[in-house]
């Protein structure tokens, strides 16, 4: 890189100053464009439950959740979140431009005194930065308390500030695929106060690339995301998204700057300026001449040949993507200048120049990159994957299926009628879990008060280590969240009472241990297990401590039925039923206690479990179709969520 002096630097500062309405990278509505469709494309659209999983709507847009931005302007949606970030990203100051370039030779950013490096300036994993309100870090504090806080206006606000700050990092990935943001190239994009610092010092003025994409967009195409849990090897933090090798390995990187920077030239790296790179080098073989008329003829060529003739000299490269394994070939790298003819007459060096015709070459290339890389941004932010499930023994199985090992916190919470959102009570466990492996059994209480807004729905929260990203100083590491059920029993099945469910005939409704009279409907009840006890009917007393119960023509009805689930406040939790919300049926099942003992068995019967919850005045008891039912959690999870619904 050029080193700038002061009073370069004096003339640099008064041109941001003029140019403060103006940028210095893609123009906002592009990172917009761009911005958007990226977020299309990542976890957030592709997979049905991603968003599901956090306890929001399915939905980037209409359909889905909104969040209030940094501003308190009016609630947006997630794609106006991230569009919005992406946007103001380049106008927070007059500086703000000097922290959005990287070179990947040297590891240098723009000015040697003023700013930082596009990727400390956006991830924060190098230290904290001045000024800094929307960088990887602080979007994953805002996750964090997305998931946590309390109060569901904390939890929204939070969620807004992660959705706009992810915008403001892909800003970043962006202006990586921009030729000048990688070869300490400075431009300034307001004609005027750009000239005086231009002519003195070299300084280039308004970017040629940019209003070239602007103005003619090239088409998206279909470059891959670059991250999936699929394909989480080569990403494996997010500053690699910048650079894989270290500075000085640009020439095999697959990293973005390493990339953009070794396969296109810019306007103020041209081969005839002084700061020339590594890479590309110049190759006679790769030479095109076309025609000023034909030139403007051309698709979106935008340009007019009335009054000039002559013809335009273009130099190629080979280009070689390392991420996908593609060999490109770049046609219209530069241009040799109109004056070269006469320069060569007088033994001078050639001059080069970088037009529309360059610009439109590399757009075609590196846009699609610029959302593939973004893209894949989203889905690394967003890779943590957690569930639960019961364990064959006591308690419950804590799930990863997230690409990396799991190292940390893993905590439930739940929410009240009130949406207020709290820490389940003894459900807390500092864990180490593989990648797609599961914990050690975990056991917890379900929480009685505050009353549950949906009985047995809880927010899973991982925070901690998980492959390169760790907590360290101001930074909380790699959080995931996920909706479970879970209901917990065995072993002591507190609280739950049981009934019989008849055989066909019943209409699937609970029977309230009736004896129908016929050696068919006669049930044997034997319970092992000491913590449990049959409790029926208090005003019957019929054999409430037994270990064992036996109902048949000697007993003609016991009543442990609760409650009308029609009309009354207090709810009955039942589940198993086939015509009941798609569980899966218990006839013909064997139901086991925490010893392994059989509890019961039915033929064509089938022994349910249930729960109440008691609601405030004004609530209902209301049943709910589970948010989400993987295949694993039709056999694992036998009730619906019940809840208090105003």
């Amino acid at each position: 890189m050029r080193m700038i002096a002061w009073r370069q630097l004096y003339w640099l500062i008064l041109s941001l100053h003029f140019c403060s309405g103006s940028t210095w990278a893609y123009e906002p509505i592009t990172h917009s464009l761009l911005s958007v469709e990226a977020l299309s494309r990542s976890v957030l659209v592709t997979s049905s439950t991603k968003l599901r999983s956090y306890g929001l709507k399915p939905g980037i847009a209409a359909s889905g959740d909104r969040f209030p931005n940094s501003e308190a302007e009016a609630k947006m949606t997630i794609e106006a979140l991230v569009s919005f970030g992406a946007d103001w990203e380049d106008s927070r100051s007059i500086f703000q431009a000097t922290r959005h370039f990287y070179n990947p030779v040297d590891g240098s950013k723009l000015l040697p005194s003023i700013g930082a490096t596009s990727p400390d300036w956006a991830l924060e994993d190098n230290g904290l930065k001045d000024g800094q309100l929307f960088s990887y870090r602080l979007m994953r504090r805002n996750m964090l308390r997305a998931l946590t806080e309390e109060k569901k206006t904390e939890r929204d606000i939070s969620w807004g500030m992660a959705f706009q700050t992810l915008g403001h990092v892909m800003h970043h990935i962006q202006d990586m695929a921009q030729p000048q943001h990688v070869r300490s190239d400075a431009h300034c994009d307001a004609s005027y106060p750009c000239l005086v610092p231009g002519a003195l010092f070299g300084f280039y003025g308004p970017s040629v690339y940019e209003r070239r994409v602007e103005k003619s967009m090239p088409p998206f195409g279909n470059y891959p995301t670059v991250y999936s849990n699929n394909n989480s090897t080569i990403f494996t933090s997010a500053r690699k998204f910048w650079a894989t090798n270290p500075p000085g390995g640009q020439s095999s990187g697959k990293g973005i700057s390493e990339f953009t920077n070794r396969s296109f030239i810019s306007a103020g790296s041209n081969f005839d300026k002084p700061n020339l790179f590594p890479s590309p080098r110049l190759n006679a073989e790769l030479r095109e001449e076309k025609s000023i008329l034909d030139l403007c003829l051309e698709p979106g060529a935008a340009c007019s040949s009335q009054g000039l003739v002559g013809i335009v000299t273009f130099f190629g490269n080979q280009i070689e993507d390392s991420y996908i394994g593609e060999n490109i070939v770049n046609t219209r790298m530069t241009t040799l200048s109109i004056f070269d003819k006469h320069l060569e007459k007088y033994g001078k060096a050639q001059v080069f120049s970088y037009n529309r015709f360059n610009a439109d070459a590399a757009a075609r290339i590196l846009v699609p990159r610029a959302i593939g890389y973004s893209s894949g941004l989203v889905n690394y932010f967003f890779r943590g994957e957690v569930g639960l499930q019961k364990s064959a023994s006591d308690g419950f199985l804590i799930r990863n299926n997230s690409p990396e090992e799991m190292r940390g916190v893993f905590e439930l919470y739940y929410d009240d009628i009130s949406d207020n959102r709290y820490r389940v009570r003894n459900a807390s466990w500092t864990l180490t879990i593989p990648s797609g492996g599961t914990s050690v059994p975990v056991t917890f209480d379900a929480p009685l008060s505050p009353v549950p807004k949906r009985k047995h729905q809880y927010m899973l929260v991982f925070v901690g280590a998980m492959g390169e990203e760790v907590p360290k100083q101001g930074f909380v590491g790699a959080v995931a969240g996920s909706l479970v059920r879970a209901d917990p029993f065995p072993p002591a099945f507190s609280g739950w009472r049981y009934a019989l469910q008849g055989p066909s005939g019943s209409g699937g409704d609970i029977v309230c241990a009736a004896s129908l009279g016929g050696a068919v409907n006669q049930w044997n009840m034997k319970n092992a297990n000491p913590l449990v006890k049959l409790v029926p009917d208090p005003a019957s007393q019929l054999n409430q401590d037994a270990t064992s119960l036996s109902v048949g023509a000697s007993v003609s009805v016991i009543d442990i039925c609760e409650g009308s689930m029609q009309s009354s406040s207090r709810g009955v939790l039942y589940g198993s039923d086939a015509g009941l919300l798609g569980v899966k049926p218990m006839t013909n099942r064997q139901i086991l206690n925490g010893n392994g003992q059989v509890v019961a068995i039915g033929s064509g019967q089938q022994l349910v479990f249930y729960q109440t919850i008691d609601c405030p005045a004004g609530y209902r008891v209301a049943t709910e179709p589970f948010a989400i039912v993987t295949a694993a959690e039709v056999n694992e999870v036998l009730h619906p969520i019940i809840s208090c619904q105003p």
